[in-house]
C-alpha cells in the first residue's frame, strides 16, 4: 500500500516540476511551493511507515540482522537522503522563484526544474528497491502461515495421541 502511495507522490513530483517550467506568476510559485510541502509531508509519512515495518519485523524476530541491515540500507536510508539532500533544498527555492520582482528568474527556475527532476528519478530507483522489500515481507508472511498451519497439524496430532493413550488405558 505504501509503495502504491509512493508511486503517486512520484506522479505528483512529475507535476510539479512540469509546472515549475511554465510557472506564470508569484502567486503560481506559491501554490507549487504549498503542494511541495504537502509532496514533503506525504514522502516522509511514508518513510516512517516503512521504518515502523522494519521495527515490528525486528521485535518479532523475523529475518537475520543482515536481512535488517539491508532493508535499512536500500529501502530506508535512500528516502531519508532524498528529503536531506533534495527535497528539503526545493522548497526555500520555489519560495523564491519571484524574489527579485514581477518575472521569475530563469536560473532559479532552471534549477528547481532540475533538481525537481533528480527527486523523480531517486524516486523511481526507490521504488524498484521497494519492490524488494514487499517480496521479503511476502516471504515473511508465507512463512508465517506455514508456522501456523504446522503449529495446528502439531496441536492436533498431540490430542490425537492423548485421546488414544486414554483408550489404551481404558480396556
Amino acid at each position: 500500500a505504501e509503495r502504491m502511495k509512493f508511486r503517486k507522490q512520484i506522479d505528483e513530483a512529475e507535476k510539479i516540476r512540469e509546472a515549475i517550467r511554465v510557472v506564470p506568476d508569484a502567486r503560481s510559485a506559491a501554490d507549487l511551493a504549498r503542494r511541495h510541502r504537502n509532496f514533503q509531508r506525504e514522502t516522509l509519512r511514508i518513510a516512517n511507515v516503512l521504518t515502523e515495518s522494519l521495527t515490528e519485523i525486528k521485535l518479532n524476530a523475523l529475518g537475520s540482522p543482515e536481512s535488517h541491515a539491508l532493508m535499512e540500507q536500500t529501502v530506508l536510508a535512500p528516502p531519508k537522503a532524498l528529503h536531506d539532500e533534495l527535497v528539503s533544498p526545493q522548497t526555500p527555492a520555489l519560495d523564491t522563484l519571484f524574489a527579485s520582482g514581477e518575472t521569475a528568474d530563469a536560473a532559479a527556475i532552471k534549477t528547481a526544474v532540475d533538481r525537481e527532476d533528480l527527486i523523480v528519478t531517486r524516486m523511481k530507483t526507490i521504488l524498484k528497491q521497494m519492490a524488494q522489500w514487499d517480496s521479503f515481507v511476502d516471504v515473511l508472511n508465507q512463512l508465517d502461515e506455514i508456522i501456523k498451519l504446522e503449529t495446528q497439524v502439531k496441536e492436533q496430532a498431540q490430542k490425537l495421541k492423548k485421546k488414544d493413550d486414554q483408550s489404551i488405558f481404558d480396556k
